[in-house]
């Protein structure tokens, strides 16, 4: 439990920090599942540029 907590904490670290995220893989889940995690990712940093791409091809303009 505590090794889980401890990673935890280590991604919202990251997450804070940072200025964009690229999210993989966004096919594989609904819009609803999305919406949930984008609002959690943003929670933890309003500044956040949240990109998404299919199959490794991303606009990086």
């Amino acid at each position: 439990m505590q090794k889980a907590s401890t990673l935890t904490n280590f991604a919202q670290a990251q997450i804070g920090f940072v200025d964009r995220l690229l999210l993989s893989k966004r096919d594989r889940v609904d819009n609803a599942a999305f919406d949930a995690l984008n609002a959690r990712l943003t929670r933890i940093n309003r500044r956040v540029a949240i990109r998404t791409f299919d199959h490794g091809k991303i606009d990086l303009a």
